[in-house]
């Protein structure tokens, strides 16, 4: 059907009184949906289903409806398996709901909108329609597979698993009542008409289920963002009319444990949709395409809803934990919650498909007739969660690390273009292959050098500076002249990544020796040919799956020593003492080693700071034994800047074991949990809420460095 054809268009006006000014596609998933914009402003829609038993369905709800006085869109033709509905105003109740309007706005239209559906409840219990709508998702089963969606979606992300007592909840979320409802009242599927009233526009779901889930899912949705006080107003004033013989407080609460589960379906949804290519959707493209809205500012909403009903009913902690941790990672760390999802998920992408000009010839509008020629088939049940067909099955990531799978702070993902990279070696830059060194360097001979490890970025390089301060710093306490102003220096650096076109996710190792000598000892006089400088740039971007596996510590019986020995602010070439300490935790099976200061505290890893967290503070070291990265001061600053406790202290490993949480700082991996120490499991064997929310400040920083 064209409908950008000229005789459609004279016929619309003949049907309307309107000329047509243009024609949108919006999609959809289960229909084609053309909306034809009329000279007026307003706009009337052309619908057809890809499912004809829907149209059927749809056709003479709509009928039924109009009849009984409802405010429903009214058919105005069929043609070619599209009907033409008659225009109901402007702007989507979901477009509404997001945009800056006053409370007391968006809860007038809430009331309308829950008003419109009671009234079409009861208008299609009366109607001859009633017996031929079949019951939806009221099976035991039914019930069981939503109550057991928390546990399935936390297996999935990485979280633990909600401790629900599932056939409880699945009682508790059992309709009590038969009646004709719209099964799909979301707000994306009312319009608010030019008198302020909402009308509703999607009738094809309709059957026979509890009338209490009407305001479920109108009110526990992604698009409807109200507080928590509105919502159990809402809930308070109209629990009563949509009871189904039961008491009013009983109906509220089976709006909150069905608003909880309804939350659960609908983030399931949102995740099993995530376009893979463009990342995380844009809210605006969400709503103008009408799509499900996979933007995190959509989850942060479904989880705060799903919050204040655990919160109000107090009887599901489990699910209070599972929702509040899946909020805090889509606003702290969306892209960790991204990455989980892409990983895992089974289906793929949504067809962007419009399904427009699809059609054969000019369409001829019609009075519509025998609703048999849509010949429908049977509709499928659109509650069947079945395991099989879940996005988020079980599969071989859920199995426990074994302990040969050993990973660390430094994994990457392997890149090929690392095998013809150029780099910097005393002031040319040659192939990887030619990059060499002579026997007698210092470096090689006796660790007599100095290094900084450095990030690209997006085409810069954070916390540059800080990082060139220390590397002048510690070339001064060990007399070495490093031979170039810090301008050259940077100089060499950018030129290194210009011969390699690097512009992100780049590791830089900047090493600076005492230079080639003539004999091999280690008296400085006999580096005659000194200094060498080498800058490596390497493609190398952290492995994701670091962060949701963890880190495993062993605690070794090395420490990072007093000052008066090596001190260890000190970032030199000699690491042996570090390199030990790591064999030593890897043979131990675990992935890096926790060492100790020299009086028995806990201080630092063979490669990285560390930190702990306990009832919400940030715990490390005092700084005095340890490397005093860059990363680790950065965290401590947001720390402080954000309100979260943090103390540089002495603490030893009682303290240590007995933490929420545990993690690692590094220019390389900027932050990764660990999940178990010396054999003992910390926070539950996930990221906590803390990590993530210091992980999301720290990508804040980066980006704030990048742009200021």
């Amino acid at each position: 059907m064209d409908f950008q054809d000229p005789e459609l268009h004279r016929q619309v006006a003949a049907l309307t009184g309107q000329s047509v000014n243009s024609v949108e596609f919006p999609g959809g998933k289960s229909r084609d949906t053309v909306r034809l914009i009329l000279g007026d402003g307003s706009a009337i829609i052309a619908t057809s289903r890809k499912d004809a038993v829907r149209s059927t369905r749809e056709l003479q709800l709509l009928y039924a409806l109009h009849s009984a006085g409802v405010p429903a869109p009214r058919v105005l033709g069929v043609e070619e398996g599209f009907f033409l509905q008659s225009s109901v105003g402007g702007a989507r109740l979901t477009e509404f709901l997001q945009q800056d309007h006053p409370l007391s706005a968006k809860a007038a239209h809430l009331e309308s909108a829950l008003a419109g559906l009671r009234d079409a409840q009861q208008a299609l219990a009366e109607s001859a329609l009633a017996q031929q709508l079949d019951p939806v998702g009221i099976t035991r089963e039914a019930c069981l597979e939503r109550a057991a969606l928390p546990q399935r979606l936390a297996r999935r992300l990485g979280l633990p698993v909600p401790d629900t007592d599932l056939e409880r909840f699945a009682e508790a979320i059992a309709p009590h009542a038969d009646a004709p409802i719209k099964l799909d009242a979301r707000p994306a599927n009312a319009l608010i008409d030019d008198t302020d009233q909402v009308i509703w526009i999607d009738w094809d779901r309709a059957g026979r289920r509890n009338p209490a889930d009407d305001p479920v899912s109108l009110l526990f949705d992604e698009y409807t963002a109200i507080p928590g006080d509105l919502l159990d107003s809402l809930i308070d004033r109209h629990a009563e009319n949509f009871s189904g013989g039961r008491t009013a407080a009983q109906t509220r609460d089976y709006i909150l444990h069905a608003g909880i589960a309804q939350c659960a379906f609908r983030l399931r949804l949102i995740l099993s949709r995530l376009d893979k290519t463009r990342r995380w959707a844009d809210p605006e493209v969400c709503l103008r395409e009408d799509r499900i809205g996979s933007a995190p500012i959509y989850i942060v909403q479904l989880c705060d809803h799903a919050l204040h009903a655990t919160a109000t009913l107090g009887t599901l902690p489990g699910l209070h934990r599972f929702f509040d941790a899946v909020k805090t990672m889509a606003t702290y760390d969306p892209d960790h919650l991204l990455t989980q999802v892409l990983s895992t998920a089974r289906t793929p992408p949504e067809s962007t498909a419009n399904g427009a000009n699809r059609g054969r010839g000019t369409a001829h509008w019609r009075t519509p007739g025998d609703q048999n020629a849509l010949n429908p088939p049977g509709a499928p049940d659109i509650q069947n969660l079945s395991p099989s067909r879940h996005p988020f099955t079980d599969s071989d990531r859920d199995r426990p690390m074994t302990n040969d799978s050993h990973i660390s702070t430094h994994d990457a993902a392997a890149d090929d273009r690392n095998d013809d990279i150029q780099i910097y070696v005393d002031g040319e830059i040659v192939h990887r292959d030619k990059a060499l060194v002579s026997v007698y360097d210092s470096g090689f001979m006796l660790g007599d050098g100095i290094w900084e490890g450095l990030r690209l970025y997006d085409g810069h390089i954070p916390f540059l500076n800080e990082h060139l301060d220390r590397l002048y710093e510690a070339a001064l306490y060990v007399a070495l002249d490093i031979g170039m102003s810090r301008e050259a220096l940077t100089r060499a650096i950018w030129d290194t990544l210009a011969a390699n076109e690097m512009t992100t996710d780049v590791h830089i190792r900047l090493m600076v020796t005492r230079g080639r000598k003539k004999k091999p000892f280690q008296h400085p006089h006999l580096s005659v040919y000194g200094p060498t400088i080498v800058i490596i740039a390497e493609h190398s971007k952290p492995d994701e799956s670091v962060i949701n596996r963890g880190i495993r510590l062993h605690t070794v019986p090395h420490h990072r020593g007093l000052p008066l020995t090596q001190d260890a602010k000190l970032n030199s070439h000699s690491k042996l003492n570090c390199i030990i300490a790591l064999n030593h935790a890897v043979q131990a099976g675990a992935d890096e080693a926790l060492m100790l200061d020299p009086f028995g505290f806990v201080n630092t890893t063979n490669a990285c700071n560390f930190f702990i967290v306990r009832q919400g503070a940030v715990w490390t070291s005092t700084g005095d034994y340890c490397m005093n990265g860059i990363t680790r001061q950065k965290v401590i600053d947001l720390c402080r800047a954000n309100d979260i406790p943090v103390f540089e202290r002495n603490y030893s490993l009682v303290d240590t074991y007995g933490a929420d949480e545990a993690f690692l700082t590094g220019t390389f991996g900027a932050q990764t949990p660990v999940f178990d120490i010396d054999g003992r499991v910390i926070g539950g064997g996930i990221a906590g809420p803390v990590f993530h929310r210091i992980r999301g400040l720290y990508k804040a920083l980066i980006a704030s460095e990048r742009t200021g």
